[in-house]
């Protein structure tokens, strides 16, 4: 299913997967860093020009208005030879501080130029990448989860994680990742014995690093989830353990950042985006006027919240591509409550021995505040760096809250109410559910793109 999606999302239209392909193929020519032109006044890197422009052919294309795709064009277009000889030097704006997240699509294609060096299969070699590189994670996140397996597995194939997992993003490692991190927490919450103090910190500055050289700004997940899900040693207090955890996580998250910014060339040139000069952008400015009036501020969100509800909704269970094609309503309300049912009902295989109230309310508690720290803080930071006196969130999509989402898993686990089914059964009706769901994006996609 995987690769039909792959195939079927037309090259180069996945959320600025144009973007973060050229950051992928970049890396899969063993360059890091990109560099500053001959004539100082840009920076980027060479690349195959008729990479470029086969990129650049497949932006701008109309597709809310009607427009649609050939297959045989595209078919076309992919047997044409790439001359990767014949290069000029492009200005990539948006220069990448973290590349963790692109080496599975850049190992992708950096084997796939052996295959079919093409502009449009180097698209496919580096979908197909991320792909494998999700799909093992993810398979591995499940196996670790003694609880809520069939949960995590319905949302890590659900429309929107599926379509970002199947494209040239860092978001496809950032998922796979919240989806590990979920699942070690969930086995520290089930264990039988207490977890060592001295492992925990570790786990948390590996995980803590790895989001920070992913995609900055979710370091929360894994502290918060590692720290309220796991049996600690009783050797101090558990308020204790956790400022020793959280001051783990910010120096692990520091540190990434810091180390990066030491070895990566200062490359800043005087050169504006374009389309923010009709805009005053200035973050410190948004920051002091929303600290000095926090109830205007709050206000403000609340109002976001409420005027972007359903758009960041659709962002988290599927809104696809530059072009933000929306499925059908009835498919988000089939998503959500299939998103809160499952989890409920998925305690068939439960290895806990009589878990207390307690300890779920715990559980519960701790999931729903991953979730309000990590989409308030992604909001909140979104409304920060809008432009200057801008009453509404600039470029905010529903699916950054993805990883929130995957965090929330547990908060509707219960060990009370059980189906008289048994977990194979019930593990095969939640796959069919999965896998339906999925096609019918597939196909939706493709009518949506593609002529017949």
């Amino acid at each position: 299913m995987g690769l039909w999606l792959v195939f079927t999302n037309p090259p180069y239209q996945s959320n600025d997967e144009d973007r973060h392909f050229l950051h992928a193929y970049n890396l899969s020519e063993g360059r890091l860093f990109y560099r500053v032109s001959p004539d100082s006044t840009q920076i980027g890197e060479m690349f195959p020009e008729r990479l470029l422009n086969t990129i650049g052919s497949f932006q701008g294309i109309h597709f809310q208005e009607g427009d649609k795709l050939e297959k045989e064009v595209v078919d076309s277009i992919a047997n044409i030879p790439l001359i990767a000889a014949k290069q000029v030097f492009y200005h990539h704006v948006g220069d990448s501080s973290q590349k963790l997240g692109y080496i599975p699509a850049a190992v992708g294609i950096a084997l796939g130029k052996h295959i079919n060096n093409n502009a449009i299969w180097l698209g496919y070699w580096g979908r197909i990448g991320s792909l494998l590189a999700y799909l093992l994670i993810v398979f591995i996140a499940i196996k670790t989860a003694p609880i809520l397996k069939n949960s995590m597995m319905v949302f890590a194939l659900s429309p929107m994680v599926m379509y970002q997992a199947t494209s040239v993003t860092y978001d496809t490692l950032l998922f796979g990742i919240s989806f590990m991190i979920l699942g070690y927490s969930l086995k520290l919450w089930t264990a039988d014995h207490q977890i060592g103090i001295t492992k925990l910190i570790i786990l948390t500055g590996i995980f803590s690093s790895g989001m920070a050289l992913i995609k900055p700004g979710y370091f929360f997940i894994p502290l918060l989830l590692l720290m309220g899900l796991s049996q600690i040693e009783k050797l101090i207090s558990r308020w204790t353990y956790y400022l020793v955890l959280a001051i783990v996580s910010a120096v692990a998250y520091w540190l990434s950042v810091e180390l990066w910014q030491l070895i990566n060339p200062d490359l800043s040139i005087s050169d504006p985006i374009v389309f923010q000069k009709d805009f005053l952008f200035d973050s410190q400015m948004n920051l002091k006027w929303a600290m000095a009036k926090p109830l205007d501020t709050a206000r403000n969100l609340i109002l976001n919240l409420g005027f972007f509800r359903q758009e960041w909704w659709a962002g988290v269970f599927g809104k696809f591509g530059y072009a933000y094609a929306e499925m059908p309503g009835w498919i988000y309300l089939i998503q959500g409550i299939m998103f809160m049912i499952i989890p409920f009902l998925d305690n068939i295989n439960i290895t806990l021995n009589n878990p207390s109230d307690k300890e779920i309310s715990r559980m519960k508690w701790i999931s729903a505040s991953v979730f309000l720290l990590v989409s308030g803080v992604a909001i909140t930071g979104f409304y920060i760096i809008s432009p200057v006196g801008a009453e509404k969130i600039f470029g905010f999509q529903g699916r950054y809250l993805v990883p929130a989402f995957i965090a929330l898993i547990p908060f509707f686990y219960q060990s009370k109410y059980r189906l008289s089914l048994d977990n194979k059964l019930f593990s095969l009706l939640a796959s069919i559910y999965a896998l339906a769901v999925l096609i019918y994006t597939i196909v939706f996609v493709d009518g949506y793109y593609y002529h017949n």
